[in-house]
């Protein structure tokens, strides 16, 4: 039970900044609504003690009243897209009646950005790609991402990049891993090549090492890995899958006929096992099924199941064959992370290991630490030109955190859309701007007859001019009055 609560007025809170696209964690004042909060902490069982580090009169008159929100303070990438999807006509983001309505420098940069990813077009209209991002259970940029990794074949792994850096914590950090004889630590599992194709790939080796490990808890004692975040990052995953199938069964793949593909279908089911060939496991399951009509039904289901079990054994000696064939090559992926973030690129200074952020307000950064050595070449020390990062962030330094790195043409293919755009067409005022366009014309084609009517020699009524009509009434509603009586 706690009885006494003893705290200063200070706390840590992320913040982004839209001119720059970072984000930083800041140590700021806490507000007087969360001092009363804190302090209720004291006498929930029974009667407490608050003790608060700073006056009385600095509570009263210096303290914010209330906590700025979130929505205020963090990028809207995620909720313009919603609002995009939500089919209102004549909806402009930068005018929508938010209950606390955050900075137009972030509902433009959060217009950019999905214009940037496709999501958007140039006149502020949701596109395909972006209804399809709009489901997923990941930030935009992961989501643009996958529906690249369905061009590139290769959806499986992508889907487990992205649910691993929806994790937010792998490693345990408590020092080295824990390695028993005979066994590697998780270092090991990825070569030297793949280590300085940066840490997305890094995150996916450890993650297959997890399901080849039977996904349990002392594998990762001994690697290192958090447990908790592993399972975190498995649910992720199957959820991912789970919305590509989905979406396969409404609308089918709109990127090409990946169905059949080992690396590139999002409907098959989702195990760690190996896979076959899925056209082999259909002609089969075709010539089982033309046999059953000729044979006698008992014998049939017996040579099936006989048959069914042999091919799976070959099933699974040719996908372990093909997962080591291809264990190598990871430029697909490499290739559909390039478009998912092609907003967030970064390039190298000649002969330096410090990068620019590739946008309009370009950041000097470096690549964080725990990236930088395995990144580096080992012959002259630099890293890649050109990196996509998952974060870039601010402490004592600024630096670009969970790094990959591309190749140049990826890069050139993928900017078209980072030059600007209108931002007024972006979030939809278009409608609203012909409507106001429409109106002045309007008003101008009045103004423009009244001129006229002024001209020509009409003129308003004055008060001698309504005076006089109203003593010409009076005058024939006496005269009509007085020849009624005349005849009585």
């Amino acid at each position: 039970m706690i009885d006494v609560v003893l705290y200063c007025r200070f706390t840590k809170q992320n913040e982004y900044d839209p001119v720059t696209g970072m984000g930083s964690l800041k140590v700021t004042s806490i507000s007087a609504v969360q001092a009363r909060q804190r302090a209720g902490r004291a006498g929930r069982t029974r009667a407490g003690r608050c003790f608060r580090l700073y006056t009385r009169e600095h509570f009263e008159l210096d303290m914010p009243t209330t906590t700025v929100p979130e929505i205020q303070r963090t990028s809207l990438v995620g909720t313009v897209l919603y609002l995009k999807t939500l089919r209102l006509e004549g909806l402009d983001v930068l005018d929508f009646d938010f209950l606390d309505k955050p900075d137009l420098k972030l509902m433009g940069d959060a217009l950019r950005q999905l214009y940037a990813l496709g999501a958007i077009d140039e006149d502020g209209s949701v596109t395909t790609l972006g209804r399809e991002m709009s489901p997923l259970p990941v930030e935009p940029q992961l989501a643009r991402a996958m529906l690249a990794a369905r061009r590139f074949k290769c959806v499986d792994e992508m889907a487990t990049v992205a649910a691993m850096l929806s994790v937010e914590r792998v490693y345990t950090g408590g020092g080295s891993p824990r390695v028993e004889e005979g066994e590697k630590p998780v270092e090991s599992l990825c070569s030297d090549h793949e280590k300085r194709m940066g840490d997305h790939i890094v995150l996916m080796r450890t993650y297959q090492a997890w399901q080849r490990g039977g996904h349990r808890r002392d594998f990762c004692e001994r690697h290192g890995l958090s447990d908790r975040g592993m399972e975190f990052a498995r649910d992720v995953r199957k959820q991912l899958l789970g919305v590509f199938r989905e979406m396969e069964r409404k609308g089918g793949d709109r990127h090409g006929n990946n169905g059949g593909d080992r690396h590139g279908r999002s409907g098959r089911r989702d195990d760690d096992g190996p896979r076959g060939d899925k056209r082999k496991r259909d002609g089969s399951r075709d010539r089982g099924r033309d046999r059953s009509k000729d044979r006698g039904r008992d014998r049939s289901r017996d040579r099936s199941r006989d048959r069914s079990k042999d091919r799976g054994r070959d099933r699974s000696r040719d996908g372990n064959r093909d997962d080591e064939a291809k264990r190598g090559d990871v430029t697909a992926l490499r290739q559909a992370i390039c478009v998912g973030f092609c907003n967030r690129l970064a390039r190298r200074l000649p002969k330096h290991n410090g990068f620019r952020t590739f946008n309009d307000n370009a950041v000097l950064a470096e690549v964080h630490p725990s990236s930088a050595r395995q990144l580096a070449d080992d012959r002259t020390g630099l890293l890649p030109e050109w990196v996509v990062y998952h974060e870039l962030i601010s402490t004592t330094r600024v630096f670009l955190r969970n790094v990959c790195a591309v190749e140049g043409p990826w890069v050139e293919a993928v900017t078209e859309r980072l030059r600007g755009a209108d931002l007024a067409k972006l979030s939809g005022g278009r409608i609203k701007g012909e409507k106001a366009k429409e109106e002045e014309r309007r008003m101008a084609v009045a103004k423009e007859a009244e001129r006229q009517r002024v001209e020509s020699g009409g003129r308003k009524n004055d008060d001698k001019a309504v005076d006089d009509a109203k003593a010409r009434y009076l005058a024939r509603k006496a005269a009509a009055e007085k020849a009624k009586a005349a005849k009585k």
